[in-house]
Order: C-alpha cells, then structure tokens, then sequence
C-alpha cells in the first residue's frame, strides 16, 4: 500500500486554487477593457478570444492591455477584497 503524502496532495489543491483564481481575475479584467471599448474593438476582442490563435491572443493583450500587471494586480485586490466581504456577511449570518 503507497503511504499518502499530504503535502502533496495540499500542494495539488493549492496550485489548482491559484489556476482558477487567476482564470476569474482575468477573465474579469477582459471584460472590464472589453466594455471601456468601442463596437469595432469589442467585435475584433471577441473575435480573437473566442476562435483566434494563441499568437493572436497574444498580440491582442499587448494592445489592450499594456500596464497587464498593474490592471490585474487591481482587480486580485478587489477580488480579495469581495471575497473577505462575502466571508463576514456569511459569518454574521451564521450567528
């Protein structure tokens, strides 16, 4: 019988966590930069994210998105944020 690692299974647990975090925040901050844009850049936005190649994709966030980090690193605080506010409702509900 193979003896269970639990620090392999939390490391497993925690880097699937971090994937779907960063997958919600981007996801977010795609959609913050699509609707500030005008139906031209919307289309092509929608165009390229939904069928486009990886290079494409690539090249669209470069031009939409050129202070990425800052903007990303924003809206993880805001989730942070929303997350802790969600937490506490929940807990005063509780009691």
């Amino acid at each position: 019988m193979k003896k269970t690692n639990f620090n392999d299974i939390f490391s497993k647990i925690d880097k699937d966590l971090i994937g779907r975090v960063y997958d919600l925040v981007l996801k977010r901050v795609i959609r913050k930069t699509y609707l500030k844009q005008d139906k031209k850049s919307q289309q092509e936005m929608s165009k390229i994210f939904s069928s486009g190649p990886s290079q494409e994709k690539e090249e669209l966030i470069r031009k939409y998105f050129p202070n990425f980090n800052e903007v990303f690193f924003e809206e993880f605080q805001n989730f942070l944020k929303e997350l802790q506010e969600k937490l506490e409702k929940t807990e005063k509900e509780k009691n």
